[in-house]
């Protein structure tokens, strides 16, 4: 291969220069010990006198300076006086050196790209960093010294994985990463088997852990998408997470898309400006807009839509506030055709599907996410977001709750946090392809890193990427500080990894023809690849112990290759259930239907509190409006009556008339309310007339 030819060509250009090296302070020992046997000391070395003794050594004196042992000590001692003659013989060895290795690799502009050495890779060895290979860690100390090792200088910790399925992403990339327990982290889990073998590792060190679960939404804690929104632009933000997350592969923005997303916001904006703080979710909207409805082709004046923002913008006009986005959007409404105003509703309600269920429009009822816990310090948070690989249904959700989630962490770290959060975040997105396109993505990858995050992203091939994010494919996985190449069916990623990230490199070709005058050489330096895609390829295939082979690329050193770490040897593996372990599953096993009871538990309690709140709220309403009724002066006008009587009932309503009277007869100003007592005389009165 090119990368042995290299190497054989460097040893072909030390030796001699080493030889020559070591011949130079063998003579001038010699010579130096000789001129002490002829009576020189050190002190009164001549240059007669030595250029005598070396010229005795060429007539065969050679041995003549070994008479005795003084001799040879006096000739160390001259020759390390003589330093200032090494360097400069030496130095000038080095100079013809340097330019015959020069000379050896006339052409190396070729390409200069060679495999990573011992020492290099030892630089990535603190075991502390991010897990890369067997023994590579990618240090957060880079460019410190650890262990007489100075790390190697990389700020990037961003990492892409390039696997196909079955290619050890899982066990050898994402579950070293969490086993690490180097700050919080964001697990995007299809199958959830990341949760199952190292949720135990997570909770016995202390995490709070919450599970967004599409396997079955009833083992799964709840998420609201409302409970982050904190002022306008949030809104704005969330109606355009929403958008995204629920467009179609290749949709293109149009008329009805823009649109759309004027009339979600608008209607978000109204709901967050709304004083009902019990109904903030995506059922309300679902319900403003199914109750959409027309007259002569145009938008009804008298559905709840109409009725709602009428009440609204007359509001707002009372408090003599301007026009909003919420108004100015129903007045555009208002004088659309009914067609028109039908393609935008539906094809807004056509995006809302999902939330049209009522098992999702209880996922989203409350929020039990808490995503604000990651910016407190010391914290120890992870997320895992488990789905069904291959289902469609819960797409546009999985990828609205990354991108909000993202977006608050950003948010906080530039915001709240003084510039980065105060636990390195730590985004791990298995299968990043299999959910809906995050079109901040590249920008994510870009940045996120000067804010306490990081983000290990796994896919399969550049042709799924690039189905996906198109021309921002390749700068995705540029923008990645680590590469993992573990196998790839995918021509183009080979391509690209081998031609554009590993690069070429120069060898030398020796070329010998005979003719009558003899045998003629020549030396020519071609181009080649490192390594080229089938030879990638076939290196990623050996598989001595079931662990297998791969290339991997940090910051801007040179590529290396070696064994891919494995779960199951890595720290606090005894900690950790794998599949091929069953002896571990009673310990180590995360149960997701045991470990909700307590969840289930809470909420059913929560719910029993609200209840009781709720009937505490009204009660409290019921008594007050008991006693400003029982106390107003006109409690006999028929208005009153009516409404009295209504609300209290008929015999209540003769009751308090009769009792009023009565004190108003003594000359009480105002009557004093003692509302238990009262029922209680009510009661009490009303059994007697019964």
């Amino acid at each position: 291969m090119a990368d042995y030819a290299l190497k054989k060509e460097k040893k072909k250009s030390k030796a001699p220069c080493v030889v020559c090296m070591v011949l130079y302070l063998i003579v001038a020992l010699a010579v130096c010990t000789s001129y002490a046997a002829r009576g020189g000391t050190a002190g009164s070395l001549k240059y007669k006198v030595l250029i005598k003794a070396a010229r005795g050594l060429l007539h065969g004196e050679f041995f003549y300076g070994l008479k005795s042992l003084q001799n040879i000590k006096t000739g160390i001692i001259m020759l390390a006086q003589m330093w200032y003659v090494h360097v400069i013989v030496i130095g000038a060895m080095l100079m013809v050196f340097m330019g015959k290795v020069e000379y050896s690799f006339k052409g190396v502009e070729q390409g200069s790209a060679h495999w990573a050495s011992d020492d290099e890779k030892k630089k990535f060895a603190d075991p502390e960093g991010v897990p890369v290979a067997k023994g590579m860690y990618v240090s957060f100390n880079a460019g410190k010294e650890i262990n007489k090792v100075k790390q190697a200088a990389i700020t990037n910790t961003n990492k892409v994985v390039i696997a196909t399925s079955g290619g050890g992403k899982t066990e050898g990339v994402i579950k070293p990463d969490v086993m690490q327990m180097i700050g919080n982290y964001f697990v995007i889990d299809p199958k959830g088997s990341v949760y199952q073998d190292c949720a135990y590792l997570l909770k016995k060190n202390g995490y709070n852990i919450r599970v967004l679960n599409f396997y079955d939404v009833d083992l799964s804690h709840h998420y609201n998408p409302y409970a982050y929104i904190n002022s306008e632009l949030d809104v704005i933000n969330l109606g355009s997470d929403f958008m995204n997350a629920t467009k179609e592969d290749g949709e293109r923005n149009d008329y009805w898309t823009g649109a759309a997303e004027d009339f979600f916001t608008s209607l978000i904006l109204y709901i967050y400006k709304s004083k009902d703080e019990t109904n903030k979710s995506f059922e309300r909207v679902v319900q403003i807009l199914t109750s959409i409805d027309y007259q002569d082709r145009k938008l009804s004046p008298v559905c709840e839509y109409s009725l709602l923002m009428e009440k609204y913008a007359i509001d707002r006009e009372n408090e003599g506030l301007d026009e909003d986005k919420v108004v100015l959007n129903y007045k555009g409404m208002k004088g659309l055709p009914q067609e028109t105003l039908g393609g935008v509703v539906a094809n807004l309600q056509k995006r809302l599907g999902l939330w049209y269920t009522e098992v999702v429009s209880k996922f989203t009822a409350e929020d039990e996410m808490e995503f604000d816990n990651f910016t407190k310090p010391n914290s120890k948070e992870a997320i895992f977001v488990i789905y069904p690989i291959g289902s469609t249904t819960f797409k546009p959700i999985i990828s609205m709750f990354y991108q909000q989630f993202i977006s608050r962490m950003k948010y906080m770290a530039s915001q709240k946090c003084g510039g980065s959060l105060p636990v390195l975040l730590n985004i791990e997105a298995d299968e990043i392809c299999q959910i809906s396109k995050i079109p901040t993505l590249k920008d994510d990858i870009a940045t996120i890193r000067s804010l306490g995050m990081r983000m290990t992203f796994v896919c399969q091939s550049l042709t799924q990427l690039e189905a996906k994010y198109e021309k921002e494919a390749k700068d995705i996985l540029s923008n990645c500080g680590i590469i993992c190449f573990f196998g790839s069916r995918d021509d183009k990623i080979r391509k690209w990894l081998c031609e554009e990230q590993i690069g070429y490199t120069t060898f030398k070709v020796e070329n010998k023809s005979y003719s009558k005058n003899g045998t003629n050489e020549s030396e020519q330096g071609q181009r080649r690849l490192l390594i080229t895609p089938d030879e990638l390829d076939i290196l990623c295939k050996e598989d001595d112990d079931y662990r297998g082979r791969g290339v991997f690329l940090v910051g801007f050193g040179r590529p290396f290759k070696t064994w891919k770490i494995r779960a199951d040897e890595f720290h606090h593996a005894e900690d950790v259930y794998f599949s091929w372990h069953p002896e571990k599953r009673e310990r180590c096993f995360t149960d997701i239907e045991k470990e909700f009871l307590p969840v289930k538990e809470a909420r059913e309690k929560r719910k029993l509190e609200a209840q009781a709140e709720k009937e505490r709220t009204v009660n409290t309403q019921l008594g007050e409006q008991f006693e400003r009724d029982y106390n107003d002066a006109d409690l006999v006008s028929v208005t009153d009556e009516d409404f009295f009587e209504e609300v209290y009932g008929e015999a209540t309503v003769q009751y308090v008339k009769q009792d009023k009277k009565e004190k108003k007869k003594k000359g009480a100003v105002k009557v004093e309310f003692d509302k238990d007592a009262l029922f209680q005389e009510v009661a009490s009165e009303i059994e007697k007339r019964d």
